[in-house]
C-alpha cells in the first residue's frame, strides 16, 4: 500500500467549494483528470457510480463518507486495484501550514 497527498491553498470557503464536490456529475469541470461521471442515488455513503478517465474504460466508484462542507471519501475500482480518495476541506488560521498525519 502506499499513499499520496496533495493540497492546495485557497481563499475559498467549505461553503463555497462544497457545491463543486456534491454536484457529482460536474466533476470533470474542476477535475481535468475526468470525461463524464455518474451517481445512481444521492451524493452520501453507500450510492455508487461510474466515471471515465481518458484512454480508459470507465471504472466503478462508491462514495464511503460524506461531512457535508468538510468533506467526502469514495474508493474507485480498476481491475486488481482499489483506489481511495479522502477529500478535505479544512480552515486554517493564516500563517499555519498544512499538516495532516497519513
Amino acid at each position: 500500500m502506499w499513499t499520496y497527498e496533495h493540497s492546495i491553498e485557497t481563499d475559498a470557503s467549505p461553503e463555497s467549494i462544497w457545491p463543486l464536490y456534491s454536484d457529482v456529475p460536474a466533476w470533470p469541470r474542476w477535475d481535468q483528470g475526468l470525461e463524464w461521471v455518474t451517481l445512481s442515488g444521492p451524493f452520501a455513503a453507500g450510492s455508487t457510480g461510474s466515471l471515465k478517465v481518458p484512454g480508459q474504460d470507465p471504472l466503478p466508484f462508491k462514495v464511503l463518507d460524506v461531512r457535508p462542507r468538510e468533506g467526502f471519501s469514495d474508493e474507485t475500482y480498476i481491475p486488481g486495484l482499489t483506489i481511495r480518495f479522502d477529500h478535505l476541506l479544512e480552515v486554517r488560521p493564516p500563517g499555519i501550514p498544512a499538516s495532516r498525519t497519513a
